[in-house]
């Protein structure tokens, strides 16, 4: 008998627009909340609980996107570093040439004990009123 439970599906759209913004020839850029548990960024890059970093090949090394994390390795300042960010810390995706991407609108927070914790995420309402999932398109 299959299980219905599924993966999470942050990781996928992740790789899947991380492709999309490639293919039409722009950079992908990711925005991170840099507080949530796990997540390893350079600290002095950090304005407002938040980092956005340059995932384009050219400017990372060994990009993994699964879903445990995105993690890479990447100079900052002339210092090569390795960063890590789970998933559910992804804040969005996006091209920097147009702004065209997704913007995950998450539950996840940071405890004062280091761990996160999540909402329901079918409790929250969009826009349109009706329960659904934390997505949207940024145009």
């Amino acid at each position: 008998m299959m299980s219905s439970e599924m993966l999470p599906m942050h990781s996928y759209l992740i790789r899947s627009l991380y492709d999309w913004i490639l293919d039409s020839k722009c950079t992908p850029y990711l925005v991170v909340n840099a507080e949530i548990p796990g997540v390893c960024v350079p600290k002095q890059f950090i304005k407002d609980g938040q980092i956005v970093l340059n995932i384009e090949p050219t400017a990372v090394k060994d990009l993994i996107i699964d879903v445990e994390a995105v993690s890479f390795t990447a100079s900052f300042g002339g210092i090569r570093q390795t960063i890590y960010v789970p998933p559910l810390a992804v804040k969005a995706i996006y091209a920097m040439e147009n702004g065209q991407g997704m913007v995950f609108e998450s539950d996840v927070q940071a405890q004062p004990d280091g761990k996160a914790s999540t909402g329901d995420a079918g409790s929250t309402t969009t826009s349109r009123g009706k329960k659904g999932r934390h997505l949207h398109v940024v145009k």
